[in-house]
């Protein structure tokens, strides 16, 4: 099934196929509305999950399932295949819904695995050019600045520059921290930037001894 019916909500259900199950049977009970023709549908839709189940179960070599209850399951299997092609042929309105549910579903399961299937087959991105390497017999150019300095402003995740490329280069790496301050300024009465005396201006300056 496509991936989405997998997702869950904060009380650990899917949604999606919370909505379908909701939904089916408004559908079905404004379709049929007779007990009969319900009982019908829910005896051949319960039946059949039933022998799903046990079948998957009796069949499933993975399973820590003793012989016995393998062979115990089987039996079951067999009844209730019994049971649910019983009520398919003597019910032909139960057995065309199971097979619309059926259809639905399966068509569904279809799209998605060669949605899947495409997917997969879709050529990868494109890899970004191989650095280039330097010819040989010529030695390498090394970076002739000592220092590298980086500006950084706000929360900033890394430098531009790694501190391992600048300890590969054999530079020391300086990062320089910008920060916005907000200065209070006194604009005076007719909005004009008022100067304030400079703190020289104010402090006598010592006169030079002869």
């Amino acid at each position: 099934m496509p991936e989405a019916f997998g997702n869950l909500n904060k009380y650990g259900v899917p949604w999606l196929a919370l909505i379908l199950s909701t939904i089916l049977p408004v559908i079905v009970l404004n379709v049929d509305d007779s007990v009969e023709g319900l009982s019908h549908l829910y005896a051949i839709g319960v039946v059949g999950a039933i022998t799903i189940n046990v079948g998957s179960c009796a069949f499933a070599r993975s399973l820590p399932v003793k012989r016995g209850e393998r062979i115990t399951m089987a039996v079951t299997l067999t009844i209730l295949a019994a049971i649910w092609i019983t009520i398919a042929l003597t019910k032909l309105q139960a057995l065309l819904f199971v097979a619309v549910v059926l259809a639905l579903g399966l068509g569904v399961r279809e799209y998605t695995q060669r949605r899947q299937r495409r997917l997969a087959a879709a050529p990868a991105a494109p890899q970004p050019p191989p650095l280039r390497q330097p010819c040989r017999g010529r030695p390498p150019r090394r970076f002739s600045a000592s220092q590298i300095m980086v500006a950084a402003r706000g929360w900033t995740p890394r430098p531009a520059v790694c501190p391992g490329r600048t300890r590969v280069r054999g530079a020391q790496l300086l990062v320089l921290y910008i920060r916005e301050v907000a200065v209070p300024v006194d604009m005076g009465a007719n909005g004009r930037m008022i100067r304030k005396p400079k703190l020289s201006s104010l402090v006598s300056k010592p006169k030079p001894r002869d």
